[in-house]
């Protein structure tokens, strides 16, 4: 019997480590498959976010300040302009820069440059002209050299601007350009309501000053937003903030001279993502679980049973054995004498004991 259940303790041992190994490798496999699955419909979101980013810029800034520029351009003002008529040039758009503004409040200016770098006139802040700006901004330095029409971020007296800048041609002759400069919280506000976003521009520095400045938020939580702008990442990461699982995307913002002067940074909650991952995982885990459980009381009733069965074997081969009307004996293979019947005794007249110590040798003629 203590080899019976020494032989049950082995099974449920060794059903046990096979389980054990199995619910490791399900377990790996499944954690590795939803970490795969989380990252890739991370990798997703940011794909989306991303097209609605570069999408808007081209839509929302370069496309549509394009044509407001173009729509601006007509004969009289490339005459006034091109003629240095700097008073009619003011009256002219005096009334069309204000219609602009409180048609789209995130215009921050319109500025029309000289062709040898100098400021001719900014429509928003028109006593303020005459500065060799070209020195300043390269993206003016770059439009007189090309005479092609630019876009893009950069920084300047009122601060970060996506600008849009045309060439102005008078008679087939280049005579300058005229700029458009547009508040960033355009393309913020765009890409975070259409994409259900929080996030945060921010500017390494303005124009003037060398300071760290957060321009844009949607944020109300102050340890938040010190968060992200700390953050140290290229494109994507996550965060866990107040029991809420983010991904987080950063899109930097590069100036003409391909210097990163600030960057957007976008939230999105995946805490339902998270959840979800866990549950499964947790699932499959309950169901590994109920398994063995199942597996070890199946093994006990298998055992119980086949135990009971061998005790029933024993029982009869014992009655067979000690009733048998011939004589039984079993041996090693050494020919040492283990058992005998009560009916092999009396047959070579020898009790039961002293046959225990006997050799088959010593009972069998030598013939």
């Amino acid at each position: 019997m203590k080899h019976s259940l020494s032989l049950k303790a082995k099974a449920f041992i060794a059903t046990f480590f096979i389980f054990l190994a199995i619910a490791f490798l399900v377990g790996y496999s499944i954690y590795f498959q939803n970490k795969e699955r989380l990252q890739n419909t991370e990798n997703n979101y940011y794909a989306k976010v991303k097209e609605s980013y570069e999408k808007n810029i081209q839509t929302h800034y370069v496309k549509q300040y394009s044509d407001i520029l173009h729509a601006l351009l007509d004969e009289q003002t490339r005459s006034f302009f091109a003629l240095k008529q700097r008073e009619q040039l003011v009256e002219l758009m005096d009334e069309k820069f204000a219609q602009l503004i409180n048609d789209d409040p995130h215009v921050r200016g319109l500025h029309f440059h000289l062709n040898d770098g100098t400021s001719f006139l900014r429509v928003h802040d028109t006593l303020n002209f005459g500065d060799h700006i070209a020195s300043l901004r390269p993206m003016i330095e770059h439009i007189h050299q090309t005479k092609k029409a630019i876009s893009g971020f950069e920084a300047g007296e009122a601060g970060l601007s996506y600008r849009v800048i045309v060439p102005i041609f008078q008679d087939k002759a280049y005579v300058g350009a005229l700029e458009i400069a547009i508040c960033p919280r355009k393309l913020f506000d765009i890409v975070a309501y259409f994409n259900k976003l929080q996030g945060i521009l921010h500017v390494a520095s303005d124009f003037k000053k060398n300071q760290e400045q957060l321009v844009i938020t949607n944020i109300d939580e102050k340890k938040l937003v010190d968060n992200l702008k700390n953050l140290d990442f290229k494109f994507q990461t996550n965060i866990s903030h107040q029991q809420i699982e983010y991904a987080v995307y950063r899109f930097d913002i590069q100036n003409f001279s391909q210097k990163s002067i600030g960057s957007f940074i976008f939230l999105q909650d995946v805490t339902s993502d998270y959840i979800s991952y866990r549950n499964q995982f947790f699932e499959i885990l309950g169901i590994l679980i109920f398994a063995m459980i199942v597996c070890f009381v199946l093994v006990n009733y298998l055992f119980s049973q086949f135990l009971h069965q061998l005790k029933v074997s024993e029982e009869q081969f014992r009655i067979i054995f000690e009733k048998a009307n011939c004589g039984i004996a079993y041996g090693d293979k050494h020919g040492k004498l283990i058992l005998a019947n009560d009916y092999f005794a009396r047959m070579i007249g020898y009790s039961r004991d002293d046959i225990a110590n006997m050799n088959f040798g010593e009972i069998t003629h030598p013939d």
